[in-house]
């Protein structure tokens, strides 16, 4: 579903032996255009949010192979609303065998302000968030159940897996999304997690995000 595309993609061949490194994405929408929850969700529409890899030997990359090791780590993306429900999930591979991805300490990607982020309270700060009414969030397990138990929507925990992966077996790509498990804070009984983003009206808020007031979706 949607090839190796997407709205934020890297269309590497490989070539350049620094990789993708240290970038930062933030302060995107994308609006529906339409009446949200009909059929007519509007003119905009969004197959592959996410396109994150190296495609070696692609129809743009002509017949020179990928360097021998090619590091993609420390990407992060946030403050990003996508409100058009993708069609396709977002895309992590490498056709080469030659990315280095990033570690637990250094993810290859990061889909939310992680340094005012709280993981212990389900607290989570510009995260890239999909659709509305509930929203969703990035996430990137491969196994529904674990889905189910541990990602996030706007309505609390219980989410599918939108995230897919063909960069060979036994390989760990290390991507960080929002996820909040078991654990129901006390400050959340209702197990739903405050999420913080731009205040109302405030499509791009300021760039210290402690100014930023914690928006809670509880009910």
């Amino acid at each position: 579903c949607g090839g190796k595309g997407g709205v934020i993609c890297s269309r590497s061949c490989g070539k350049n032996p620094q990789g993708l490194v240290d970038a930062t994405v933030s302060n995107l929408y994308i609006p529906e255009l339409g009446t949200s929850g009909t059929a007519d969700s509007g003119a905009n529409s969004v197959a592959v949010p996410f396109g994150i890899g190296v495609q070696e030997l692609g129809l743009h990359c002509g017949n020179t192979p990928a360097n021998d090791a090619y590091p993609i780590r420390n990407l992060v993306f946030q403050n990003i609303i996508i409100h058009p429900k993708p069609f396709c999930k977002s895309k992590i591979y490498d056709n080469s065998g030659n990315v280095q991805w990033g570690t637990s300490d250094t993810p290859s990607a990061i889909f939310y302000d992680e340094a005012n982020s709280d993981l212990a309270t389900c607290n989570f700060r510009e995260p890239v968030e999909f659709s509305r009414d509930p929203a969703y969030f990035v996430c990137g397990f491969a196994d529904k159940d674990e889905a189910e138990k541990s990602c996030l929507t706007t309505a609390g925990v219980g989410g599918l897996p939108n995230v897919e992966y063909d960069i060979g077996p036994g390989v760990d790509a290390n991507i960080k999304f929002p996820v909040c498990g078991d654990l129901v804070p006390s400050s959340h009984p209702s197990g739903i997690p405050s999420i913080s983003a731009s205040p109302s009206g405030e499509l791009f808020p300021s760039t210290s995000p402690t100014l930023l007031p914690s928006r809670s979706r509880s009910p």
